[in-house]
């Protein structure tokens, strides 16, 4: 029997914790799907007990869901009603700005893990719509939560905006802050999210709606590239990169115009403010980076190794080796960049292999010519000054006998 077959045959429940024993469960599940599964890390990870759990989890609600009574998915609301939120979640998601409105309405979204294999599934649309009950349940106006950059689109189809300015996690992590409208059920059907036939047995205001676009205005320049086809999108990324793709991206070298929309069509725009961590060393994330717009700086210990432009990209090697990040990336300035995710690869290869038999070839030469220039910087370096020779320590004087009497 197929995998899929077998997923659909699969007995499944929604459940919330009612008791430490359940809560526990969770934070086992977290632990196997993100260190034994995913290979990941955690400050909040105990390995003793092989759970990750944080401050956050006391004052929650959890919802979990099952397949034959297995954890493959869970997830965790904090709502205003029965949480503080801490300073750094305030600041993370600039909850200031939403004072217009009680706090009662307002709740973050978080720990959401999916089980590698049920990672696909679109069985996962039962816990996000039980959890969207629950928010609207608690008189939630404003759902919160964050993600890396390659699960920004996810999140925008179920009818997440982008907002704010992007922050690093406890466990440094790139994150984009967004925010659900949990009454905008315009936004919500236009997005074909799977919130949005939930949303109507609820009442809806659009106020909320109204005084979020003029609130946040820059909003909808944040998704000024959704729905664009491949010919729209390649003039777009032209526009940026004052030159086509296929003269400014030498991932894309040998491939043909077609092609190429093609495949950049398939990443996901992100924009990082200057002084912002994209990359961070330990990190095991599966994507890599083309900058359209900016220049970010590599960085090894503290010390910058390299300067990346327009058309260069980082974040490679740990996407096809799934090792763990060696350096850290930060944006010098302001920065555009691509998002192409393992994922992609994936597809891409089964879709279109002649494409990705290219695309790897210049993806090694890229790594190639850096190893070159690693190499003669290495060698162009100035010898180490040679050591101050010590000086010769003297020998002891030994005293004269005494004459004998």
């Amino acid at each position: 029997m197929s995998q899929e077959k077998t997923q659909n045959a699969a007995k499944l429940s929604v459940l919330q914790a009612k008791s430490e024993e359940d809560r526990h469960r969770i934070y086992m599940f977290r632990y196997r799907t993100l260190v034994q599964e995913l290979g990941g890390d955690s400050v909040f990870a105990f390995h003793d007990t092989k759970t990750i759990s944080d401050p956050l989890d006391d004052n929650a609600i959890h919802l979990y869901l099952t397949a034959d009574s297995q954890v493959i998915a869970s997830i965790r609301i904090n709502s205003g009603r029965i949480t503080r939120f801490p300073e750094k979640v305030k600041t993370n998601y600039q909850l200031g700005k939403f004072s217009d409105f009680e706090v009662g309405g307002l709740s973050l979204t978080t720990r959401f893990t999916v089980a590698k294999k049920w990672a696909q599934s679109q069985i996962i649309k039962v816990l996000l719509g039980a959890a969207y009950k629950t928010q609207r349940h608690l008189g939630s106006r404003f759902d919160f939560a964050s993600c890396p950059p390659a699960l920004v689109p996810l999140y925008e189809q179920m009818g997440y905006r982008r907002y704010g300015e992007n922050f690093e996690s406890d466990d440094r992590e790139y994150q984009v802050p967004m925010v659900l409208l949990m009454e905008d059920v315009t936004h919500l059907r236009e997005n074909a999210s799977p919130f949005f036939k939930i949303a109507g047995e609820y009442e809806n205001n659009g106020t909320t709606a109204a005084w979020f676009e003029k609130k946040f205005p820059d909003a909808l320049k944040q998704r000024s590239d959704r729905g664009m086809d491949e010919e729209r999108f390649w003039e777009f990324l032209s526009e940026k990169m004052h030159h086509t793709p296929l003269e400014s991206i030498p991932l894309l070298r040998g491939l043909n115009h077609a092609e190429a929309k093609k495949l950049v069509r398939e990443g996901k725009l992100i924009r990082a403010k200057q002084g912002d961590t994209i990359v961070s060393s330990g990190q095991r994330s599966r994507e890599m980076f083309v900058v359209l717009q900016g220049e970010v700086a590599v960085k090894v210990n503290d010390r910058t190794v390299a300067e990346l432009g327009a058309g260069a990209i980082f974040g490679e090697t740990a996407l096809i080796t799934s090792a763990p990040r060696t350096a850290d990336v930060v944006a010098k300035t302001d920065v555009e960049a691509l998002v192409l995710t393992e994922d992609f690869l994936r597809k891409t290869m089964r879709a279109m292999p002649d494409i990705m038999v290219r695309v790897l070839f210049n993806l090694s030469m890229i790594l190639a010519e850096r190893l070159a220039a690693s190499t003669q910087q290495i060698g162009n370096a100035p010898a180490p000054a040679p050591a101050t020779p010590a000086a010769p320590v003297a020998k002891p004087k030994v005293a004269a006998k005494p004459a004998a009497a």
